[in-house]
């Protein structure tokens, strides 16, 4: 896959999402959000799919 193809602010707004929804989680629990962490998780995970992405095939599979 090309990494131009991956548009870097619909990455965030998904990644910022995803942490959304597990902070959601995390409040309704009553359970403590580190900031700092959170921050470095979403980096880490912008990063690790980027990664990914570079490494992704988009060719037809071999079913289609």
């Amino acid at each position: 896959m090309d990494l131009n193809e991956v548009d870097p602010r619909e990455l965030q707004r998904s990644v910022r999402f995803a942490l959304d929804l597990v902070a959601a989680h995390r409040i309704a629990k009553g359970l403590v959000i580190d900031q700092e962490r959170v921050t470095a998780l979403r980096e880490s995970l912008e990063e690790r799919l980027v990664a990914a992405f570079s490494e992704i095939d988009i060719g037809p599979m071999p079913w289609s």
